[in-house]
């Protein structure tokens, strides 16, 4: 799946979540609107084919991909992937336009993770968090 940075730091924002599992109240200038912090109990993806969900139960990612669920991920895992992510995304291997990271294909295959993270460019609410 070939992305552009913007679509890839969409995939990091989701593995982001779910390794860090908190998300600070911020204003439009990013400076912190209370010292209360979103503790991030799932995520939800609603796409045309249907909804992804993962759900964080200590320290493990069970992911939910158009109701059939997949085999739990350790959040160690989590972390590595959206390291991953991040490295590629910055180290200029991405000029202008769309680019794969096999690394990203190779692991959502790994964890039959088989689906499109891609929302349409008028979408703002690609994801939803639950705590």
């Amino acid at each position: 799946m070939a992305f552009n940075k913007g679509e890839w730091s969409e995939l990091y924002s989701i593995f982001y979540l779910l390794a860090n599992r908190k998300l600070n109240l911020v204003d439009c200038k990013l400076n912190l609107i209370t010292n209360n912090i979103f503790s991030v109990e799932s995520i939800i993806s609603k796409k045309k084919s249907g909804v992804i969900k993962f759900k964080i139960q200590n320290d493990m990612v069970i992911p939910d991909i158009f109701g059939e669920k997949i085999e739990a991920i350790k959040i160690e895992e989590i972390i590595k992937f959206k390291n991953q992510v991040f490295y590629n995304i910055i180290s200029g291997r991405a000029g202008s336009g769309s680019f794969e990271i096999d690394y990203v294909n190779q692991w959502l295959e790994k964890h039959n993770i088989f689906t499109n993270f891609k929302a349409k460019s008028g979408v703002k609410e690609d994801i939803f968090l639950k705590n």
